[in-house]
C-alpha cells in the first residue's frame, strides 16, 4: 500500500474536487513545544496541527508497558478524526519538516485503525517551500460536532478536548509542560461527521508476539535506532542499553538523504536502487518486524521498506516497551 505522495501529486490533489485534509505533524523528541511553535510560524495553507506527544500518544503507564509513546486509544483517535470532519473516504495528507518521523507516525497510526487513504508528503515542508508555494500563519481549527455513542466517556479518554478550550489560550504552565492541543470543539455552524474504525490489522504486533519470533530463521527483527544505541554503547533516553535479542541494526537515517533534500531534491529518501541494496538481506525472509526506541523513528524505515516492496510488521511499543518487562533478555554488541 502506497504511503508517500510526491509534491507534484500533492499539488494536483489540492486543485481537484477530492475531499482531503492536511495535517502538520512536525515534531522534536527533545522539545515538546517545537511542533506548535513551528506551526504558528508558518504552515501549508489549510493545514491543521496534530501534536504527536498529545494527540497521538496515550499516557505512559506506571510500569512502562506500552513504551514511551504508546498509541492513542483508538476511540480517542476516532474522535480526533471526527471533529475534523474526516470520514473513511477522506484523503489525509500529513507532513513534517522532511525527516519523515512525525508524518510517518501519523500515517501508520491511522493505518492501525483502518484508514487507507493517508499519505505522507515526501520531503515535507522543505520540498513544499522549495517550490515557492504559499505559507500561512492562520490557525485552522475544526468545526464539527462529535458523533459518539452514549456509552463513551469522552472527557475521560480525551481530556484536552473541552468546549471552549483552545491551545493558544492555554496558560503558561500548560505551554511549558507541553499540555496543549490545537483542537477546539465549536458548535457554531458545525455538522456531524461519522468515522468507523477497524482495528483488525495484523501489521501491528505486541511484545509477546515479538518474543515468540526471537532467533526465528524466517523472521528478521529490525532495530531502527542508531548503531551505537543498538550495540549498547550509549543510551541517552531509556534505562537499559542494548537491543532486543536477535535484532539487526538498520538505522533509520541510513534510508534518508536530507542533504539532497536541502539541495533541492523532491524526496527525503535515498535513491530506490540504494534502498534496495540497503535492505537486500530482508527480502528472503517471511517476516520483518521493525522497532525503534518508542515507536517514532521506525516509521521512516517503514516508509522506505514500503518503497522497496518489502512487507513488514510494526512493534509500536518498541524497545522502551520491551525493557519494561524485567524478565525480557537484552543483548549488546552486534548480532
Amino acid at each position: 500500500m502506497k504511503s508517500l505522495i510526491s509534491i507534484d501529486d500533492f499539488i494536483k490533489l489540492t486543485k481537484s474536487d477530492e475531499k482531503y485534509i492536511i495535517f502538520d505533524c512536525r515534531f522534536d523528541l527533545h522539545d515538546k513545544t517545537y511542533g506548535r511553535k513551528s506551526y504558528l510560524s508558518g504552515h501549508i495553507v489549510g493545514a491543521h496541527f496534530i501534536d504527536v506527544e498529545h494527540d497521538l500518544t496515550e499516557s505512559i503507564s506506571e510500569n512502562g508497558h506500552g513504551g514511551r509513546h504508546p498509541y492513542k486509544n483508538p476511540r480517542t483517535l476516532q474522535t480526533l478524526l471526527q471533529i475534523h470532519g474526516i470520514t473513511n473516504d477522506t484523503t489525509i495528507i500529513v507532513y513534517d519538516d522532511g525527516e519523515m518521523q512525525g508524518a510517518g507516525r501519523l500515517v501508520f497510526q491511522l493505518r492501525s485503525i483502518g484508514h487507507k487513504k493517508v499519505y505522507a508528503l515526501d520531503g515535507g515542508l522543505t520540498v513544499y517551500k522549495s517550490k515557492n508555494l504559499p505559507i500561512e500563519t492562520t490557525i485552522n481549527l475544526p468545526s464539527y460536532k462529535l458523533y459518539t455513542d452514549n456509552n463513551y466517556e469522552f472527557s475521560k479518554h480525551c481530556p484536552m478536548f473541552k468546549k471552549g478550550h483552545n491551545v493558544f489560550d492555554c496558560n503558561k504552565d500548560d505551554q511549558e509542560d507541553g499540555n496543549f492541543s490545537i483542537n477546539d470543539l465549536r458548535e457554531t455552524n458545525s455538522v456531524e461527521s461519522k468515522y468507523i474504525i477497524d482495528t483488525d490489522n495484523d501489521m501491528f504486533v505486541d511484545m509477546n508476539y515479538v518474543k515468540s519470533k526471537l532467533y526465528d530463521e524466517n523472521t528478521v527483527i529490525v532495530d531502527s535506532r542508531s548503531h551505537n544505541r543498538y550495540k549498547g554503547e550509549i543510551e541517552p533516553i531509556d534505562k537499559v542499553a542494548g537491543h532486543i535479542p536477535s535484532a539487526k541494526s538498520y538505522f533509520y537515517e541510513d534510508a534518508l538523504d536530507i542533504k539532497k533534500l536541502l539541495d533541492g531534491a523532491n524526496t527525503s529518501f535515498k535513491n530506490i536502487d540504494v534502498l534496495n541494496e540497503h535492505f537486500k538481506n530482508l527480502r528472503d525472509k517471511n517476516e520483518v518486524i521493525i522497532y525503534c526506541g518508542s515507536g517514532i523513528s521506525l516509521n521512516v524505515n517503514a516508509l522506505a521498506l514500503e518503497m522497496c516492496g518489502i512487507d513488514f510488521k510494526i512493534y509500536p511499543g518498541s524497545y522502551s516497551d520491551w525493557i519494561s518487562y524485567d524478565e525480557n533478555d537484552i543483548k549488546t554488541g552486534d548480532e
